[in-house]
């Protein structure tokens, strides 16, 4: 489990990713010190990998400052068993991207609004006409249960709370419609919809609208959105992450919970920028899949009037909230993760309430928890663990014979004829979840106690 590794070592790593070129004394010995804050001398293969990775990330961004080509990665025999190899290569190959800031959008106190631009803003969130006879006749009606129905539900619903809550037994008694019932039941659980205006029947109709749009691939659906969305409710309500937000932003990240894989068609951004899709055009390769999810949230909008839940928003407050909900989703790109975890280990200490630095903490540590619930099915207990496993796995493999077809290159972890699903499985708990519990529950004492206990109990 652990390697005494040497400077040397590290040196022959670097030298690999770099593509043969010898590495800078320096580098060697940033990998080294970032490397020994976590484990000393004696350095587990985790602690290694992100510490590369953080290297690895910053020197792609100075190479795409001298305008260079990006060199690729290399295997690191030295470090990884030929097990652990396919594990670290998926790893690096979805969390070592250099993620573009983003730019916050005007805020309330220092808008300057014309006319003109007042008129359009406030004829987007307000316009209630329906623009087409496909908004008329072709939404999905929001689902109706039976009285059997609602009082199974509302069993259901009583255990949202706590983390060993199952979405396939909502699912089951929704009759398919859990996105939809939990959704509802949240906003009015935390009493968001009548202090934000928010009307209940066009809540219904979003909810529907989103359900629906979600696709039917095996992982990335509407009970993904549905788990995650109570998961966030766990870490709000029981983890008492609500203590860290103010309710806006509390109301920013369960929509943000609902919508965050809106539209996935069940391929990575790696695909998608390797195959050249529509969606990596659109987009440019950066956060593919993220920044679909965002367009298709706010055109859907724009589109259909009467699913506008920010309808009776004041202007500035919908560009607060629409600024919100950009940060927390483009956070849940996979090639970030690194880089949100070192900011929050660093920043979150120094959290002060009432201070710019609070607001600052309090919305890193909402991108971070997002996060975290987007990729959290590992640390739920073991039966609900596995069956999310399952259809990860074949989602995953779905895309590797996808690239197959199209003789692209295979991506890590989606061959089905050699990826081995149980070393896959710890590889990501160990260089991925794990840390990333760690690092949130410096904030959220009942990570440590509910969700690291059942992560290890799962290892």
């Amino acid at each position: 489990n652990k390697s005494n590794l040497t400077r040397a070592q590290i040196s022959q790593i670097l030298k690999e990713l770099k593509d043969g070129e010898d590495p800078m004394i320096s580098d060697v010995e940033s990998v080294w010190e970032e490397a020994k804050k976590a484990g000393g001398d004696n350095l587990t293969k985790e602690q290694l990998v992100e510490a590369i990775a953080m290297w690895y990330s910053e020197y792609e961004e100075k190479e795409k400052a001298k305008g260079e080509k990006k060199k690729p990665i290399a295997g690191t025999k030295d470090v990884t068993s030929a097990a652990d190899k396919g594990v670290r290569e998926w790893i690096l190959s979805h969390f070592t991207s250099v993620a573009s800031s983003t730019r916050s959008l005007p805020s309330s106190k220092d808008s300057k609004l014309s006319p003109l631009s007042q008129d359009f803003s406030s004829s987007w969130c307000r316009r209630k006409t329906p623009r087409s006879q496909e908004e008329m006749f072709g939404l999905p009606a929001p689902a109706v249960w039976t009285l059997e129905q609602e009082v199974e539900i509302a069993k259901s619903m009583k255990g949202i709370a706590t983390w060993s809550w199952d979405p396939f037994d909502l699912h089951e008694k929704t009759g398919g419609h859990a996105l939809q019932a939990l959704g509802l039941h949240v906003f009015q659980q935390w009493e968001l919809l009548a202090e934000y205006n928010i009307d209940t029947d066009t809540m219904k109709r979003w909810l529907s609208f989103v359900e629906k749009q979600y696709a039917d691939v095996p992982y990335h659906n509407s009970l993904h959105a549905t788990d995650v969305l109570q998961t966030v409710n766990f870490m709000l309500q029981s983890a008492k992450l609500s203590q860290f937000v103010n309710r806006f932003q509390l109301l920013a990240i369960l929509i943000a919970a609902i919508v965050h894989d809106l539209g996935h068609d069940g391929y990575n951004n790696n695909y998608h920028k390797h195959a050249i899709t529509e969606r990596a055009m659109a987009h440019n390769d950066q956060s593919i899949q993220e920044n679909f999810h965002l367009h298709k949230l706010f055109s859907s909008m724009d589109a259909y009037p009467s699913i506008n839940i920010f309808e009776n928003f004041e202007l500035e407050t919908f560009w607060e909230m629409r600024r919100m909900i950009i940060d927390l989703i483009l956070h849940t790109d996979m090639s970030r993760h690194f880089l949100l975890m070192k900011e929050i280990k660093e920043k979150l200490e120094t959290r002060q309430e009432g201070s710019a630095a609070y607001r600052e903490s309090s919305e890193l540590l909402m991108r971070a928890v997002l996060h975290i619930c987007d990729i959290s099915n590992p640390a739920k207990p073991r039966e609900l663990a596995l069956r999310w496993t399952e259809r990860c796995m074949a989602e995953f493999f779905r895309q590797g014979d996808k690239e197959k077809e199209l003789q692209l290159p295979v991506s890590p972890q989606c061959d089905r004829e050699t990826t081995f699903i149980p070393a896959s499985q710890i590889g990501f708990i160990e260089y991925v979840v794990m840390p990333s519990f760690q690092a949130i529950a410096v904030a959220l004492p009942e990570v440590h106690s509910v969700c690291i206990k059942e992560l290890k109990q799962n290892l």
